[in-house]
This record gives C-alpha cells, structure tokens and sequence, in this order.
C-alpha cells in the first residue's frame, strides 16, 4: 500500500514539472495582430524560389545556446530533478523488486507462514511404500508423500485451512492430496480433514500420491489463501514452503523377547505375564457368566498389562492394528492374523480365537510388525 500511494503521488509531481517544463502560453505570441501589423496583401502572394545551404555555424551557435538553456534550467531545478530522478530510478525499481520477492516468497520447513486467520508451518516431510505395520503398498513407480504440518490458531473463533487448497507443484505438475489413505499412517500422525481448533496448536498430516521420478526435483507445498472470484475467474495469494522429504523406509529390523518381559512400543507398553489354551473359557460381566467358544478352533487367553498415551488406547487395538500369531510345528512355521479378540476388562485378560493344530506346536510368538521393525514376542 505504502508503494502504490508512493505511486501515485510520483505520477502527480511528475506531470506537473513536464507541464512547467514544456508548456507554453498561446496567448502571449498574439498571432492576429501581428498579421494585421505586416498588412499583407493579395499581390504579395508571389512565388519564390527557395534554395537551402546547410550552415554549420548557425547549427553550433544553436547547440551552445541549448545547452546553455539546458544547464541554467538545470541548476534553477536542480531538487527537483533529483527527486524525479531518485524516483523514477531507484525508488520505482526497487518497489517492484521488493513486491516481487514478497510474493514470490519461498518458505522452509519449520518456518512460520502468516496467514490471514491463523500461522501455518510445515514440519516435516516423509516418504514411504509402507503402511504403519509394515506392509508394502506400491512396488512400483509411485510413493506416499506424506507432509506433516502445525495449524495455530490465537483466536477463540474455531478455525481451519480449506484441504482443497493444499497441493504439491512439481515443475509444471501439480498433486492433489488424497484423504481415503490415512489409517495406513497412524504412527505418522493424524490426517486432517475439516478439523477446526479454537485458541490452540494442533499438528496434521497430508497425504500425496507422487511419482518416484519426481522425488529428485524441487517440491513445493502450496496453499492458496485469500480467494477472490471475478468475472468467473479465480485469483489466489499463494504460499509456498520447499518440502524436504525424508525416506522413513528401511530395511526391517528383527528382535526377539520373551514372555514376561516389558515390550516397548511407541508410546506404549505391555507385559504378557501368563498364556494359556483351552477349548473354551469363561469369565464374569456384571455378575453375569460369558461362555467362549470357539468352533472351527481353540481360544488362547493371555493375562497381560498395558498402558497407552498415543492412539492405540487398548490392548485390543494394539492387537488389531500389529500383531499377528506365529507357531512352529515339526520345523515348519506358520502365521496367522488374529481373526476375533474379546477383552475381560475387570481382569486384564484377553482372548484370542486360534487354529486347532496350534496345541501341538514346538513353539508359539506374537509377532508384532511395525514399520521397519519385527518383534517376536515367545509365549512358548
């Protein structure tokens, strides 16, 4: 604003000084009288003949007395000139540069974008194949993308960014976000969608489906604030953060533990104290007896210990989303997915529906599957 007022007022001193500069007065060469003056007659209409001889002493006699002109006007405005001067050649260049390099700002992870309702920072970039426990989602061309980002919020009005202006540009290529993938990447955060925060920090993540060949090239995250429409046409003040992407996939790490040892896990905990297999089991709800049965196999009943800050709230979560049953029979190993788990709250037991031929294996773990990480966890 303070360019463009600047602007203006250059324009107006501009004008006036040409005006002063080049003007004349019409009135004051009193073109009719001096026709009447010279009483020129219709006889007087003759013809001559007119020869021209170039004259160079009149021409330099000429040069001199403007450049004489041109050097007392000069020194009579001599401000004012370098004020025009000074404006036109530094200060209106260097408006234009500034306002370019204003707008074509490029932001860095971790650094603070000021929007126009809350701040906004990219804080890290990740790049996989992998979902959260490990198993492998493209074998091909394509990776996950996957931006991790902070929304702040000073106010007590419930804000939020609008998911639809978030995109990746890549070179002359642009990547919509994709929200239907975020369970494959619970452990990198939780996927935002429409949430609104009110006076608070929250961190999100994006998703983006790119191709492999473009993770060697400049990748900018743009959001688009500030949309105006008109005359059917879209315009937007664009942010751009340089994303730094990291790739989070590695080779898989395996460990081995046994029963009754503490397994940590990503803000999580537990210790399987005792194992058992039967037919079937009961247990108590409200004073009432539960009967389980398994009819196409055996019940296993692990008696465990388990604690929680992040996501995974229960022991059965932590089962659904990591662990799978292996056993070993006569050399040869097998492994199973748990397909049913009843918890008994009241007495941190939990059951787990098993094959039949489990009972006569030499061996038996809970395999949990993490991203990059294997853990066998002997039970037998």
């Amino acid at each position: 604003d303070f360019f463009r007022i600047s602007f203006f007022i250059e324009i107006a001193i501009t004008g006036f000084y040409l005006i002063r500069t080049l003007g004349f007065d019409v009135k004051k060469f009193h073109f009719g009288e001096d026709i009447n003056e010279l009483k020129i007659e219709d006889e007087d209409s003759e013809e001559y003949e007119l020869t021209t001889k170039f004259d160079a002493d009149k021409v330099k006699m000429f040069s001199k007395m403007r450049k004489e002109d041109l050097k007392a006007f000069y020194y009579e405005n001599k401000l004012m000139i370098l004020v025009i001067s000074f404006l036109l050649f530094i200060m209106i260049p260097t408006a234009i540069i500034a306002k370019t390099i204003i707008n074509n700002k490029r932001y860095i992870e971790n650094e603070v974008i000021n929007l126009k309702k809350f701040e906004f920072k990219v804080l890290e970039t990740n790049v996989t194949k992998k979902k959260y426990n490990g198993d492998t989602l493209f074998t091909g061309e394509n990776s996950y993308l996957i931006v991790k980002f902070n929304i702040k919020n000073y106010t007590e009005k419930e804000r939020g960014i609008n998911l639809n202006n978030l995109r990746l540009e890549i070179d002359n290529k642009v990547y919509a976000n994709t929200t239907t993938h975020y369970d494959y990447f619970a452990d990198l955060g939780v996927g935002y969608t429409s949430q609104k925060i009110t006076n608070e920090s929250k961190d999100y993540i994006a998703v983006f489906v790119i191709k492999d060949e473009d993770l060697s090239k400049q990748i900018l995250l743009r959001y688009a604030d500030r949309v105006t429409v008109k005359n059917n046409e879209a315009t937007a003040k664009y942010y751009r953060t340089i994303l730094n992407p990291k790739q989070i996939d590695k080779d898989t790490v395996t460990t081995n533990t046994k029963i009754g040892e503490e397994l940590l896990f990503d803000d999580a905990k537990f210790t399987i104290n005792k194992y058992e297999i039967k037919e079937y089991y009961t247990y108590k709800v409200n004073n009432r007896t539960k009967y389980l049965v398994n009819n196409t196999g055996l019940i296993m009943r692990l008696d465990y210990t388990y604690t929680s800050n992040n996501r995974l709230e229960t022991f059965k979560d932590f089962l659904n989303a990591y662990v799978n049953v292996k056993y070993v029979i006569k050399g040869r190993a097998y492994k199973k997915s748990i397909d049913n788990i009843t918890i008994s709250n009241d007495d941190n037991k939990v059951y787990l529906w098993v094959n039949e031929d489990i009972k006569n294996a030499e061996e038996i773990y809970l395999v949990i599957n993490l991203r990059n990480a294997e853990c066998n966890y002997k039970l037998k």
